[in-house]
């Protein structure tokens, strides 16, 4: 290299010393350029990707819309603004002469709750009428429809039939099997018995509630058939077909294995069953209308009578929208109690 830097002329030295720098700044350009149009590339790519997901995401914003707009509207109209105006309506009394609610400053319908469970005959009925509504259809109910659903699960004989006949409720309308209950009842079920001068137990008020109790029964099977049945599909395959081989029987399957897994289905429905508690009626309007025997009130029949089928019902709206808070107070810490209940139970993932 020396030899060479020797043989170099003065000129051809002075051009280099002069060129190094430039190729330098050259080469450092060309890297910024190069640097520049990939970056250039790269960005027009996604901006036109960018553009084809935004244009997809409104796609599927509008579809999504479409949905679940109609849902959204009933729900802030049916359930928030109506929970709303019953709370300002509890604080309000109809002025018969102006036709219209006016604010009141005191609590006379809160106090009405109070003086008419001592005053009016049958209150305490009603109170006693809705405990055993309640137990009956989320405990009693929730337990034999259980035993079914999993006897259906297990392939039972005639499984299939009993799904239709115990679903047949849920796709027929309710007042048709009213009807049906009513004729059999009153006049099927005598020729049966051989008593043609047996009184309707639905008319009788010693036994109308427990047939009303019944109907509910058969009423409440395709709901929580489905529920069930399609919990217990969560119950893994390789746990049952280990159970079979150390001879397990159905009865100890059930408690150890499929009972266990479905648990927290099952307490889903006894704690939306609280709700029931002061709300629920046995279809009681729809056997009696406004005459049902006193041995058959329930709180949610007698305020839905008094609302949508008595006289002066604009009387009664701050007395309803007042005893609606009042059992909201009582029902909600029970509801809670009984989910921080069910919270201890067995919770297994699968």
């Amino acid at each position: 290299m020396e030899g060479n830097d020797e043989k170099k002329t003065l000129g051809e030295r002075i051009g280099g010393v002069i060129s190094r720098p430039f190729a330098k700044v050259w080469r450092a350009v060309k890297d910024k350029m190069y640097d520049a149009s990939v970056w250039l590339h790269h960005k027009s790519g996604a901006d036109k990707r960018k553009k084809k997901f935004s244009g997809y995401k409104k796609s599927e914003l509008r579809f999504l819309w479409a949905i679940f707009i109609w849902p959204i509207v009933c729900f802030f109209v049916g359930y928030v603004a109506t929970n709303i105006n019953s709370f300002f309506l509890a604080f309000q009394e109809y002025n018969v002469e102006t036709d219209e609610f006016t604010f009141i400053g005191d609590f006379r319908n809160f106090t009405r709750i109070f003086d008419e469970l001592r005053i009016v005959p049958g209150m305490m009925q009603m109170i006693f009428n809705s405990i055993i509504y309640y137990l009956f259809t989320t405990v009693i109910c929730g337990a034999i429809s259980l035993y079914i659903s999993f006897m259906i699960y297990k392939n039972v004989p005639c499984g299939k039939f009993f799904v239709v006949i115990l679903f047949l409720p849920a796709i027929v309308s309710n007042i048709v099997w009213v009807l049906i209950y009513k004729y059999f009842i009153e006049y099927g079920l005598p020729v049966l018995v051989g008593d043609s001068d047996m009184m309707s137990l639905i008319l009788n008020p010693n036994s109308s509630f427990e047939m009303l109790l019944l109907f509910q029964l058969w009423l409440g099977f395709g709901g929580n058939l489905l529920i069930n049945t399609g919990a217990m599909m969560r119950v893994p395959r390789d746990c049952l077909e280990a159970a079979s081989l150390e001879g397990c029987s159905l009865w100890r399957e059930f408690w150890q294995i499929t009972f266990p897994v479905i648990f927290q289905t099952w307490g889903v429905g006894i704690i939306c069953g609280v709700i029931t508690l002061f709300s629920g009626s046995p279809s009681t309007y729809a056997f009696f209308g406004n005459d049902a025997p006193m041995e058959t009130y329930t709180f949610g029949y007698y305020f839905f009578q008094i609302i949508v089928g008595g006289k002066d019902t604009e009387l009664n709206y701050p007395y309803a929208a007042a005893a609606g808070l009042m059992f909201t107070a009582v029902v909600a810490p029970i509801t809670f109690f009984v989910k921080w209940l069910f919270g201890k139970g067995p919770n297994v993932e699968v």
